[in-house]
């Protein structure tokens, strides 16, 4: 821990910790075919596992999803951690890691925490610098105020932004009451600008540039849609769907990220992904375009392919560098009657085009209706 203290703000937003040498062969030797729990908080064990596991396993864990029901939904804690436990013993995710951590600072098991923060960490769990805050807070739950100081000041600089929640946030009480605390809250804004503005960046730099044209449809390729690229609830604020109308958190979907279409001065514009997790494979996918201010905050969404459940019209969005989107309705014909046999393992046998429509997104960054061609007069 104490090591920590020493990164320079440069390294902040990279992985803490000094990563493994890959010319170094005693990391090359450790085989683990099966974890344990007494292995699960090892770094080396986990990642040589992982690096066993098949690469292009994209089902995400159902005990992971019992596990976040369990949590954010029923408050049982004893079930939540249960669940994640098992996740993380069979696919080992930095999500998984997170909501742990979670689930043993409300268990106030504050040493576990901070491992499974730092395992999620590890692994690349973003936001970042929620990691950082919840470890400073575990540390002012301990006690240890001046760890949480140093680790609420890297939170900060990481892109923490919300001070009205370090002023009153009952778990930081104990760094509050020392003197210490004044000094790490004004090092962490020493020189930031606009902690929203980094937090809106950690959410945007995990979509990725996308050549066009861009076409989007149910074929698109599952290996997109893993734990690197699912979305963290932290980052709720930017996509409402992550909510359903009774202000539960949604849990049997998934949100990944797919395309950052176009940075303006205006807007930015990113495509993100909506998935029904316990269908597994065969799940419907809905694809989202959005617009964001380039502060973050959003101007317009619009489903523009997929569809949320096999009795909708199947649609599909071919996306050019002009940002001119041509969406095309299909109404889906199955292998044998829904009606009788369902959705489950039953194959789409016929596309019949129904509809077609043109969009773009105008400089402000709504999406509208494109213009249709203008027919040039002989």
């Amino acid at each position: 821990m104490k090591s920590f203290c020493a990164v320079a703000l440069t390294v902040i937003l990279a992985s803490c910790g000094t990563a493994p040498n890959p010319n170094n062969n005693k990391y090359a030797t450790i085989k683990v075919d099966k974890l344990s729990e007494k292995d699960m908080f090892t770094y080396v064990k986990v990642k040589s596992y992982m690096d066993q596991k098949d690469s292009k396993a994209t089902d995400y864990s159902q005990d992971f999803l019992k596990g976040l029901n369990a949590f954010k939904n029923n408050k049982d804690l004893d079930s939540a951690e249960y669940y994640f436990t098992a996740s993380i013993l069979d696919v080992p995710t930095n999500i998984a890691y997170y909501e742990l951590g979670n689930v043993a600072m409300d268990r106030k098991e504050y040493e576990k925490a901070i491992y499974a923060y730092e395992m999620a960490e590890r692994l690349g769990y973003e936001p970042f610098s929620k990691v950082l805050y919840n470890i400073a807070c575990a540390h002012s739950l301990q006690e240890n105020t001046d760890l949480a100081g140093q680790y609420l000041e890297y939170a900060i600089q990481a892109g923490y932004s919300n001070i009205d929640n370090i002023n009153q946030d009952e778990d930081l009480q104990n760094l509050r009451n020392s003197y210490l605390f004044n000094y790490h809250l004004k090092q962490g804004l020493k020189g930031l600008s606009n902690a929203d503005n980094l937090f809106w960046l950690q959410f945007r730099r995990q979509f990725s540039k996308t050549p066009f044209p861009l076409k989007l449809d149910e074929n698109l390729d599952l290996i997109l849609l893993n734990d690197q690229t699912r979305i963290s609830y932290d980052f709720e604020k930017y996509i409402a769907e992550m909510r359903d109308e009774k202000f539960s958190r949604e849990v049997s979907k998934g949100f990944y990220y797919l395309a950052d279409l176009k940075e303006t001065s205006e807007y930015v514009a990113l495509v993100y992904v909506i998935k029904e997790e316990f269908y597994g494979d065969e799940a419907p996918l809905t694809f989202r375009l959005a617009t964001y201010t380039p502060e973050g905050k959003l101007i317009d969404k619009k489903e523009i392919a997929g569809r949320s459940d096999f009795s909708k019209p199947l649609k599909s969005a071919v996306i050019k560098n002009d940002l001119s989107i041509t969406v095309t309705s299909y109404e889906t014909g199955f292998e044998k009657d829904p009606e009788e046999e369902g959705y489950y393992d039953n194959k789409v046998v016929k596309k019949t085009k129904i509809g077609e429509e043109s969009f773009t997104i105008d400089p402000k960054g709504k999406i509208v209706k494109a213009a249709p061609p203008t027919l040039s007069s002989k």
